[in-house]
């Protein structure tokens, strides 16, 4: 019995949905109707039909709902979502019936679909990135797909240093090691799992590290685990924690140095919202100094509260299925101290908090003390406490204005990180920062892209990896990431149309065409345009050859992690388990590499890792735009 969209969908649209909700072939009643009908509490309008929103069953157009429907196809992950939601098929009726999360879900799509449509129809060439929520580009999705657990031991991998530990997170201790394969030094978090009562706790914070892909936040390269420990081995930062920093200036910073300060940590908490992550223990214990040629730099750390919550939560979230108090008391908002569910407001609120401290020295309330913190939130009276000591911020109006909008009592009123981030006390940061410190030149950016354009799908891939693992030890990096840093939003991420505007600076005549070559032939990201670049696929496009013929360590250990079955080649066989690729798409894959170094490919359906390394090695100039 086939549902009136699956008839009215052309052949292979109606063969991926009978797949996508086990819909048998044939025919059936209401074969001719142009709508579908989907169980919801959601509003009917937001599909373009009239009516009333509280109606339980929503008749959705068609098309609208092939449109949503191709989307989800076209991501595995998006489609994995899908599935999960489908209810079933109301039986002889010929009609779709899905869950409430399901519609909510599609109707979240259709939004992002309508900004990419009308931000399409008003650029010159129609190539921007209004949606910025989507799937993950195939770069992406395939260099994080190598972020997996290690089947070895922790001690056959790594060479764990001398000394006392780096520090102790929510929930293990981080000891300094060395990676034996390419001799890079990493951090590596021991948890013990039976000291954990909370047994999901581990996984989301794996699953939230796998996510996390931005400049201000650490990154997870991979995980081990035996019966007794998890073993989390991320990138290794060298700085003091924010809170060092502090103590020693117990009357708080200049203003500027605050502004720069939180505008890193809004941007770092931007890119947790932006996919759906709730930190729930902000504090400056969880940012990390790094000193760095550019000046330095702040990275968030420990993801051991954080807690994920749905796609359809919008900017201010929505509440999530977590243990209600986590994080550390005097920065947790009201709402987690009267044990509501977790949401992005949360995380908001901390700021708020660590934004007093870093102007004041002092917290925004009149105590520091857990028991009479609680006490003022359980009698009412923290919101005309805090009024009190905001007051002293009368000398900076705009710092005051922020904290105040930051640390609104009622959540709904509290400002948003991406609206904190326009604030004009932020602003004014973004504005000194852009003309500092250096940056690569559009010349020589715009080389890069060409170079990356040019190579084979099997060596833009290990550049990705290879940008993952250098953890920017490679000796441009400072530049790649202020380069980066000076056209990022603020979330993480480039748009296609920013990137346009930085090269066409230097008069340089990159046109529509270059740009879909560059960008989307080479799969740093996907079709239909609309997608924002990401931290991976940045540094891979900007990836300098003579980093990559200078670590040839690196470069083998990518080649140990695509040799799945470890003997000493990477077959077509090994992508398609690492890497979850059709058959098709792996030999093709293999069979380029091997023509881009000029080896044959008749009946190969590998590469050693001599002729891998020969890929990885330098490419020649790059022509210029056209």
């Amino acid at each position: 019995m086939m549902s009136s969209a699956v008839a009215c969908a052309g052949r292979g649209e109606a063969a991926a949905a009978r797949r996508l909700f086990r819909l048998p072939s044939g025919g059936g009643r209401g074969a001719h109707k142009q709508t579908v009908f989907a169980a919801s509490r959601a509003s009917r309008g937001a599909f373009g039909v009239a009516g009333s929103p509280s109606w339980f069953y929503t008749e959705v157009p068609t098309a609208a709902f092939f449109r949503l429907l191709r989307t989800a196809l076209g991501e595995a992950t998006c489609a994995d979502r899908v599935v999960s939601s489908v209810c079933g098929l109301a039986a002889g009726m010929g009609i779709v019936c899905l869950s409430v999360s399901c519609l909510d879900w599609l109707e979240w799509q259709h939004v992002q679909e309508a900004r990419a449509s009308k931000a399409a129809r008003t650029s010159a060439d129609g190539i921007d990135a209004a949606a910025r929520n989507a799937s993950p580009p195939l770069l992406d999705l395939l260099a994080n797909r190598l972020i997996r657990k290690n089947s070895k031991l922790i001690h056959e991998a790594y060479t764990f240093c001398d000394g006392p530990p780096l520090g102790a997170g929510a929930f293990g201790v981080v000891h300094r090691a060395v990676h034996n394969r390419t001799g890079i030094e990493r951090a590596v978090k021991c948890i013990d799992k039976g000291a954990v009562q909370d047994s999901p706790v581990l996984q989301r914070e794996v699953e939230a590290l796998k996510l996390m892909d931005h400049p201000h936040i650490y990154r997870l390269i991979e995980y081990f685990e035996t019966s007794r420990h998890l073993w989390l081995v991320t990138e290794l930062c060298q700085g003091e924690e924010l809170c060092d920093r502090l103590l020693e200036l117990p009357r708080g910073m200049a203003g500027p140095e605050v502004a720069s300060l939180m505008r890193q940590m809004l941007r770092a908490t931007l890119h947790c919202h932006r996919h759906s992550i709730v930190h729930r223990d902000i504090k400056p214990e969880n940012f990390l100094v790094v000193p760095g040629k550019q000046g330095d730099m702040l990275k968030l750390i420990d993801f051991g509260f954080s807690v994920q919550v749905g796609p359809s939560a919008g900017t201010r979230g929505s509440p999530a299925e977590a243990p209600a108090e986590a994080g550390t008391l005097l920065y947790m908002s009201p709402q987690v101290l009267n044990g509501e569910s977790a949401s992005l407001a949360d995380d908001v609120w901390s700021l708020g908090v660590i934004l007093h401290i870093l102007l004041t020295g002092r917290f925004p309330f009149s105590t520091n003390d857990d028991a009479r913190f609680q006490e003022l939130c359980s009698h009412g009276l923290l919101e005309s406490d805090i009024e009190g000591h905001l007051q002293s911020l009368q000398n900076t109006p705009e710092a005051r204005d922020l904290a105040a909008r930051l640390l609104a009592i009622d959540p709904a009123e509290r400002i948003t990180v991406e609206e904190a981030l326009q604030h004009p006390f932020v602003r004014g940061s973004a504005r000194t920062s852009a003309a500092a410190g250096e940056r690569l030149g559009a010349e020589e950016l715009h080389e890069r892209c060409e170079r990356f354009a040019r190579t084979c799908r099997l060596r833009r891939l290990a550049l990705a990896v290879c940008a993952r693992l250098a953890q920017g030890s490679w000796a441009d990096a400072d530049r790649v990431q202020a380069t980066f840093l000076s056209l990022d939003r603020g979330d993480g991420s480039v748009d296609p149309s920013e990137l346009r505007a930085f090269l066409s600076s230097a008069g340089l005549r990159v046109s529509a065409p270059w740009l879909r070559r560059v960008l989307y032939d080479a799969q740093v990201l996907p079709e239909p345009p609309g997608r924002a670049m990401s931290y991976t696929s940045f540094a891979a496009l900007t990836f300098n050859d003579a980093v990559v013929s200078g670590g040839e360590r690196v470069c083998q250990a990518v080649f140990d992690l695509l040799d799945a079955d470890h003997d000493g080649a990477v077959s077509a066989e090994d992508l398609r388990r690492r890497l979850e690729l059709t058959p098709q798409e792996s030999d093709d894959m293999i069979a380029e590499a091997l023509s881009d170094i000029g080896a044959s490919s008749h009946q190969r359906s590998s590469i050693s890792q001599h002729e891998f390394l020969r890929l990885m090695k330098p490419r020649a100039a790059p022509l210029r735009a056209r």
